[in-house]
């Protein structure tokens, strides 16, 4: 592996996947990267984040939410490597594949970086703010 995962290599999603995914609505896809394809874009991911972050108040001033993470949305169109990423065949595959589909669209990207000192994640759920008439969604 070089120093830029493509993220192009196909994965395998097993009908046992695509089944809890429906029962439950959310699995986890082990080893859909590895740790060395992580390590060689997060630092692109965390420089990005941190270029484009909405609020840059010290986290003393932030209310309970702005103290959760830093956020950041849409970073694969401020950094190519975030892009390749963000964009890669393979996860788009993964995700078609789980919900049964020929294909995926990108609504968007989001990174959340929890940060020292930061604040828990308040419970909440975010699919009911999206602009979709389908909850069809990862």
């Amino acid at each position: 592996m070089g120093e830029r995962p493509e993220f192009e290599s196909p994965f395998a999603v097993g009908s046992d996947l695509v089944a809890d995914f429906a029962e439950h609505g959310h699995v986890r896809v082990d080893g859909l990267a590895t740790s060395d394809e992580i390590e060689a874009v997060r630092p692109a991911i965390e420089a990005t984040a941190e270029r484009i972050r909405w609020d840059r108040r010290p986290i003393a001033e932030r209310d309970t939410y702005g103290k959760a993470f830093i956020q950041a949305a849409n970073l694969w169109q401020h950094d190519e490597t975030v892009a390749r990423f963000t964009l890669a065949p393979r996860f788009a595959s993964v995700a078609a594949a789980l919900l049964g589909v020929d294909g995926v669209r990108l609504y968007h990207d989001q990174a959340l970086l929890k940060e020292p000192g930061g604040g828990p994640t308040p419970w909440h759920q975010d699919q009911f703010y999206w602009p979709l008439d389908t909850d069809a969604t990862v």
